[in-house]
């Protein structure tokens, strides 16, 4: 597994990401917490004094859709909540069994930006998002006689008949042209697909649903997990919150 910090120019508070937290700043209080359970690395819209590869997105959505592309599965943490403990990144590595993860709260809120996230976990897609992935794709499926019998050259609208048998389990597509979604031969012929890559939604709530994921309470972690920095009277805040904090985030 590795972590993801996104990190970009904040319009509400310029430079949030540098602002000490005792004798280290919130970004690098982030990447040590992180990187004592697991390798980091820093995605950046800006130039911050610690190593980080450009962040060249559109967006948060587009930057996720082309990390499950490069890594498969990742965690992501946002560059603003110093808080998390070490024990909180435990936590969500030991409930991470394939499918992406996720702390949701009691009024159904989750927590995007604390997320394990896996290109494994998607949700089926339909028939007709079978018919338009990449022709390379169906040629080799039609190679290992994935094909229908008798349904003929397989198009988008031409869909397999329901007297022409079925796919191989490869896709597992059932004869209402759905896709079960249990099986992990159905995930990975759909990663081989859409090339590995989740596809950008309108929101990263959006993303997360897609996935199929496994939701932890969100009361589970520690206090100020999910606290994050976004305005002066936030940052205020946080220098009281680490008064009682230990320098692994734990409440002394």
């Amino acid at each position: 597994m590795i972590g993801i910090v996104p990190v970009k120019l904040s319009e509400r508070l310029p430079g949030k990401h540098l602002l000490k937290l005792g004798g280290t700043t919130v970004l690098e209080s982030i990447i040590g917490r992180i990187g004592a359970v697991m390798e980091v690395v820093v995605y950046s819209k800006i130039s911050v004094p610690v190593p980080y590869l450009q962040d060249s997105s559109s967006n948060i959505m587009e930057l996720v859709s082309d990390l499950s592309e490069k890594y498969g599965a990742f965690m992501l943490v946002g560059g603003d909540m110093p808080f998390f403990t070490v024990s909180d990144v435990k936590k969500m590595l030991d409930n991470f069994h394939g499918r992406a993860v996720v702390p949701r709260h009691h009024d159904g809120r989750i927590e995007p930006l604390f997320a394990i996230y896996n290109i494994l976990s998607k949700k089926a897609p339909t028939f007709r998002e079978e018919m338009n992935c990449d022709r390379r794709v169906n040629k080799v499926q039609r190679n290992i006689d994935s094909v229908p019998m008798g349904s003929g050259e397989l198009t988008p609208d031409k869909p397999p008949k329901k007297d022409g048998g079925r796919w191989s389990k490869t896709f597992g597509i059932h004869e209402e042209g759905t896709v079960g979604e249990a099986g992990t031969s159905d995930a990975l012929a759909w990663r081989g697909c859409q090339s590995g890559k989740l596809k950008p939604e309108d929101s990263l709530t959006g993303m997360i649903a897609r996935m199929n994921p496994v939701y932890i309470d969100a009361s589970e972690f520690s206090q100020y997990a999910f606290f994050n920095i976004n305005t002066e009277a936030d940052y205020r805040e946080a220098l009281e919150i680490l008064k009682d904090m230990d320098e692994t985030g734990e409440m002394k």
